[in-house]
């Protein structure tokens, strides 16, 4: 939108929303805010609980890396500040340059309390240091400023620049002291206002959207956009932007029926290498990876569902271990084992083995002829929330399911279900029966730490697991039936067929719903390559 189309900044509480001011060049008042404050106010939160910072910073109206206005800060990497970034990066920032010093009110006073000094007054110490944060004449706007804090690579070229622009900005010809006294230094000599470690952390903030405020409390919302944004090669401040920038996918198809132990530690080796990346800030994130296999037969519990101990322990007589067990698996102990990652698969043995998970959830089934898909994502990268995370997963499988001619839905309770209908299709797809109940035909569980994910979803592509489940109340569902696409009349198909096709499913869904469009925040995945399990254990 052109800037010629914005109604003036009368700072009409009325306007906000329905006349913001968008265009190409900031607001002249929040470009003055921006070069006239030496301070401002960086809000952060953790999900829990917010934190406020008093920080120097450094206003660019671009840089060589960025065309569009960038905010410098430079924060320890040990502060509540860091932490709270580097768990949610969404920050407010409040600008202004103007004091907080009170003038006289005109209120009545009943009480006899007593008002505020008047303008003849001494200051008090706070007011007179307030006045003395700001180098500028004194005016009556500020800005807040909705961004999202960007770490930059240590040892980069561009934190280099950062650091430098930022010092140099920071450095003062004369430097006054607490009360307005300039403190005792050489002429022209510059003192710096704030040092900088080797070991800080340099933060940008693109300037791309706020608010203006004044002392009335009158608000005007403003968003910086490019021109002719939408379309490729658009322009802001006379740069052409960056493109976003898009990550690789690893899948790692186990081919045989594999135990569950050995997936799980490969789930937990890549889990902890996300971890680390976001604990230590190293430069490149590891890439996010999709394991695919078929386990053993194995009944997992999640947190819903724990034992009361996750050990054996030996029995009164001496013979052998017990398993500790949920009270929903107590009924079938006499077929479970404790893990035996070294166990070859049969497939005419009735005995499970048993895990303990830290997924969501309660008890399932895994096992052969059922396609498990363990995700381990940074969801902040993907610009997913906890429950976008689950949709995603969700959607991905009925689209899996549409390619086979067979109409998933979602229900209040978790996971894909269908209408069994004997494989007649009805309305262009399986299912669609009155009067019947949904059959389960998919099961989702995922674990979050940090926003890392880890475990995914469970599904049923031939009868073979459905011994298994009728064994069980599966998550808990009292009544409810599972289905496969086997017993929905899909023939033929397999489980590496199926899994190839929820990946690709699944990039299709992240670059579509949640790496485009006007509202997009997370990266999307450019390629997806093939990857072995000694290439992933071997980075």
């Amino acid at each position: 939108m052109a800037d010629s189309m914005n109604p003036p900044l009368s700072y009409e509480a009325s306007a906000t929303t329905t006349h913001p001011h968008v265009g190409t060049t900031l607001p002249t008042e929040v470009i003055s805010c921006l070069k006239n404050s030496r301070f401002l106010h960086l809000a952060t939160c953790d999900g829990l609980t917010p934190h406020i910072s008093l920080m120097s910073y450094t206003y660019l109206p671009s840089t060589p890396y960025d065309p569009y206005p960038t905010i410098i800060m430079t924060t320890n990497p040990s502060s509540r500040k860091t932490n709270h970034l580097l768990t949610n990066p969404r920050v407010s920032l409040l600008v202004h340059d103007w004091v907080s010093h009170r003038p006289p009110t005109r209120a009545p006073n009943p009480d006899g309390r007593e008002g505020s000094p008047p303008p003849a007054a001494t200051r008090s110490s706070l007011a007179s240091l307030l006045l003395n944060l700001n180098t500028s004449a004194l005016s009556s706007i500020s800005t807040t400023i909705a961004g999202t804090a960007r770490f930059l690579e240590p040892g980069s070229e561009e934190e280099a620049w950062c650091k430098r622009q930022h010092l140099e900005n920071n450095t003062f010809e004369e430097e006054l002291g607490t009360f307005g006294q300039p403190l005792q230094q050489q002429p022209g000599q510059r003192r710096p206002s704030i040092s900088i470690d080797s070991d800080v952390r340099v933060v940008t903030v693109q300037v791309r959207e706020g608010r203006i405020a004044d002392w009335k409390g009158g608000v005007r919302d403003w968003q910086l956009v490019s021109e002719g944004e939408g379309t490729e090669g658009t322009m802001v401040n006379g740069i052409a932007p960056v493109k976003r920038f898009k990550m690789r996918l690893a899948h790692l198809h186990l081919p045989d029926i594999t135990s569950f132990t050995r997936v799980a530690n490969l789930q937990q080796t890549l889990t902890s290498r996300l971890l680390s990346h976001k604990k230590h800030l190293t430069p490149n994130p590891p890439d996010p990876t999709i394991i695919t296999f078929s386990p053993n037969p194995v009944y997992t519990t999640g947190r819903r569902d724990l034992p009361p101990s996750n050990t054996t322990h030996s029995n009164s007589n001496g013979n052998g271990n017990i398993l500790s067990l949920p009270p929903s698996l107590e009924p079938i102990r006499q077929i479970l084992t404790p893990p035996q990652p070294n166990k070859p698969y049969d497939p005419k043995s009735r005995i499970a083995e048993y895990h303990p998970t830290l997924r969501g959830g309660q008890t399932t089934y895994h096992g052969p002829g059922q396609l498990v898909a363990y995700t381990i994502l940074d969801l902040r990268r993907l610009g997913l929330t906890p429950r976008c995370h689950i949709r995603l997963l969700e959607n991905s499988v009925i689209d899996v399911l549409r390619e086979y001619g067979v109409r998933g839905m979602v229900t209040e309770d978790p996971g894909v279900w269908v209408h069994d209908s004997h494989g007649q299709k009805q309305g262009g797809g399986v299912g669609g029966g009155k009067g019947e109940l949904p059959k389960k035909i998919t099961a989702v569980g995922v674990h979050l730490r940090r926003h890392i994910s880890s475990y995914g979803i469970g599904l049923n592509v031939t009868e073979e697991p459905m011994w298994w489940f009728r064994q069980i109340v599966a998550c808990g569902l009292e009544g409810r039936e599972t289905t496969s696409l086997q017993g929905l009349g899909v023939t033929g198909v397999t489980v590496e067929e199926v899994a190839g096709m929820f990946v690709g499913k699944f990039v299709g869904r992240v670059n579509g719903d949640f790496a485009c469009g006007d509202g997009a925040t997370g990266e999307g995945i450019e390629e997806v390559y093939r990857v072995s399990e000694e290439d992933l254990l071997r980075e």
